[in-house]
């Protein structure tokens, strides 16, 4: 801008110099100069001084002043071409006096964390008051009366409500003292404790005394059949080892100390344990039997009936099972049941009917 206002007051400068000098031209081209026209050259030649108030170029020819006298001075001077005004570029834009300072890169603030939202806490339950007991009335007896427990239980309570506490429980016929009452409730003495029952379920009085109940009549056992028993000797003691026989061939025994040892070597060979008695019954209702021989080696050595190959010295629990069948007579198997086999053949057996399993062996009687 202020380049701008400079520039403008040069060009009103030289618009006001030119005019001056127009002026002074023709002033002095009016005045008479004494002594002729040679003597006003030099004072024409100064007035041709450019300008600026310098020199006149040497090189211009001179200006005749008797030309300058025949044609008008304001002909003959060429007025100064106006200078060009140039315009100006357009000022670059104004540079901020103090460069501005970049603003500060303000931090992007992190993102708070959206809070959990708070569990809405359960409301708690507000406890129902307890309920007091209203004040009741008693009515005193006079003279106390016996009572008793007319119901399976009765509870004893502290007041004539069941809003009352439970001092205890008492059962059908238990002995009470009744005091009084109030309302359906009677006020009782009882194992030293006062309280209250309902009145249904106490009846005055003496308790009933409990009818005995009937003793069930036994069941007649059926005597069983009286049978013929082998005299045995009181002791069973193992004789020597007699002498091995086939089957077909009995050994000769002569005392019943013998009989009862092959007895018990042929129970240990065709039970076990849980059957040695059993086995020893069968023998002794065949020897009873009209159907079997008579004696204890021909019941045995009968063909196809008894193992009585290899015998081996019986065990322990073989003459227990023989002493107790024909010494103690104490049988275990109906007089019929004389047939037995493993138990590995089942329990069917044509023309027999199946009576019990003994251990490793099944027991039959004749169909």
């Amino acid at each position: 801008m202020i380049k701008r206002f400079t520039a403008i007051i040069l060009i009103l400068g030289a618009f006001a110099g030119l005019a001056g000098g127009c002026a002074s031209v023709a002033g002095t081209a009016n005045v008479a100069f004494p002594g002729g026209a040679e003597a006003a050259a030099p004072a024409f030649a100064y007035a041709e001084q450019s300008p600026e108030g310098g020199q006149a170029d040497p090189a211009q020819p001179a200006v005749t002043p008797y030309a300058q006298a025949a044609v008008p001075l304001s002909a003959q001077v060429t007025p100064a071409a106006a200078p060009e005004v140039t315009p100006e570029a357009a000022p670059p834009a104004e540079e901020p006096s103090e460069t501005a300072a970049a603003p500060e890169a303000t931090a992007t603030p992190k993102p708070t964390a959206t809070p959990k939202p708070t569990a809405t806490p359960k409301p708690t339950a507000t406890p129902k008051p307890t309920e007091t007991p209203r004040a009741y009335e008693i009515q005193e007896w006079d003279p106390y009366l016996p009572g008793y427990v007319n119901t399976k239980s009765v509870n004893l309570r502290k007041g004539p409500g069941t809003k009352y506490g439970v001092l205890g429980e008492y059962a059908r016929n238990d002995a009470v003292t009744v005091t009084g009452e109030s309302g359906d409730w009677y006020r009782v003495k009882v194992d030293d404790l006062r309280g209250y029952m309902l009145m249904e379920y106490v009846s005055l009085g003496s308790a009933p005394t409990p009818t005995p109940k009937a003793t069930p009549t036994p069941k007649a056992t059926p005597t069983p059949t009286p049978q013929p028993t082998i005299a045995p000797p009181p002791v069973l003691t193992p004789p020597p080892v007699l002498p091995s026989a086939t089957p077909t061939q009995a050994p000769t025994v002569s005392t019943v100390e013998d009989e009862l040892y092959l007895l018990a070597q042929v129970v240990y060979k065709e039970g076990d344990k849980e059957s040695y008695v059993a086995v020893a019954n069968v023998i002794y209702n065949r020897l009873l039997s009209p159907k079997f021989p008579g004696t204890v080696v021909e019941v045995l050595y009968q063909k196809s009936q008894f193992s009585t190959t290899n015998l081996k010295t019986p065990s322990s629990a073989a003459v227990a099972a023989v002493q107790q069948i024909f010494i103690n007579g104490d049988l275990i198997l109906p007089a019929n049941v004389m047939y037995f086999h493993a138990a590995s053949r089942g329990v069917t057996r044509d023309g027999y009917a199946y009576y019990g399993t003994f251990g490793g062996n099944i027991f039959f009687s004749k169909a």
